[in-house]
């Protein structure tokens, strides 16, 4: 039977197969630019997404990197002004701080910004001692999905090769990048719908259960520089870095070896590298062999390096006001740990 007897003729048929294809496409754009927004609705600046487009927009003179600490507990405008007062010139500071972060994916991190044309004349490459542990594994794939544009190859083969253990999940992401987000979009898809039952309260007869009440982190991201750390919240995070750190520590050597590719990246780039540690609220009273263990490797390693190492762990460690959990200080505890970071870049731009 010929196609022409239902009426679809190859020119037909070739325009059906282009539409389609279309479609596919605009899906697959239009779902991935949804779950972007949901990641931004649902953790600010947090997202992994977010914060390396923000990067990307204006890359800063002096550039902190590392988990989560590093990003709340960075003061942009705090240490940009004290910086610009002491030298008498502007320095544009910037942060990127990915939850939970390793070394392999601050290693991805800075392949990213060591091979655009406009580049940190300096990176402060933050350590924090769980992830420097054996026992701990954080899965980084949704972060390298989110650093994947522009298109670089190498940045594709250095992902490819230190995602271990998700090399497929990897690649069936970049392949299918609706699928990539589709956790965030099953998280973010409730906001919607809470928005659409919102809408129809305030603009018809029609009140849905629930439609004017808030809806948890749709309306209001969760923010650390608003929380005052309390009794049971710093227990709760002593529970789980007992997990994470404090039980079965040993020092990983393959995180090691990420640092110090990373800093080969940044010295063939012309890049400056210098080591911190961001403050903790005694996380160190959980394992104190464990965490001297931490302190005494990563000093070696720096040293080995050839790059200093500021340590600021012990800041604060008197004043629950200033923290909003042991592992992040809140936005008071920021602004003061601004002049002790702002002092470590000047000697840093100082040179040697």
């Amino acid at each position: 039977m010929a196609a022409g007897d239902f009426g679809m003729t190859p020119g037909r048929a070739k325009l059906a197969l282009i539409l389609l294809v279309v479609m596919l496409v605009a899906v697959q754009y239009g779902g991935v630019s949804l779950g972007h927004y949901y990641g931004y609705r649902l953790s600010g600046i947090a997202d992994s997404y977010w914060q390396w487009n923000h990067y990307m927009s204006d890359p800063p003179d002096v550039l902190f990197v590392g988990d989560s600490r590093v990003r709340e507990d960075v003061d942009l405008n705090a240490v940009e002004g004290i910086v610009a007062g002491e030298l008498g010139r502007s320095v544009r500071v910037g942060k990127i701080g990915f939850d939970s972060a390793q070394p392999r994916n601050l290693l991805a991190l800075v392949y990213r910004v060591t091979h655009f044309a406009k580049r940190p004349r300096l990176v402060l490459f933050g350590m924090s001692e769980y992830q420097y542990s054996n026992a701990y594994n954080f899965d980084p794939t949704y972060d390298f999905w989110n650093m994947s544009l522009p298109p670089d190859l190498g940045f594709y083969q250095l992902a490819f090769e230190i995602d271990t253990g998700n090399q497929g999940r990897l690649l069936t992401g970049y392949i299918d990048p609706l699928g990539a987000n589709q956790k965030v979009l099953e998280t973010g898809i409730p906001c919607t719908v809470h928005d659409l039952k919102r809408l129809i309260a305030t603009n018809t007869p029609i009140k849905p259960a629930d439609a004017l009440a808030p809806l948890s982190n749709c309306d209001t991201p969760y923010s650390f520089a608003n929380l005052t750390m309390t009794a049971a919240a710093r227990d709760r995070i002593y529970a789980q870095y007992r997990q994470i750190f404090a039980t079965n520590y040993s020092y990983s050597q393959t995180q090691d070896s990420y640092v110090r590719r990373a800093a080969a990246m940044a010295r063939a780039a012309g890049v400056a590298l210098a080591f911190f540690v961001p403050p903790e609220y005694h996380l160190e009273d959980l394992n104190p062999a464990a965490y001297s263990e931490f302190h005494d490797r990563t000093a070696s390693l720096a040293a080995a390096l050839g790059a200093r190492r500021y340590d600021f762990h012990s800041e604060f460690g008197d004043s629950m006001a200033l923290w909003a959990d042991p592992a992040h200080l809140n936005g008071k505890g920021a602004f003061q740990l601004a002049p002790q970071l702002a002092s470590m870049i000047q000697q840093e731009l100082a040179g040697p």
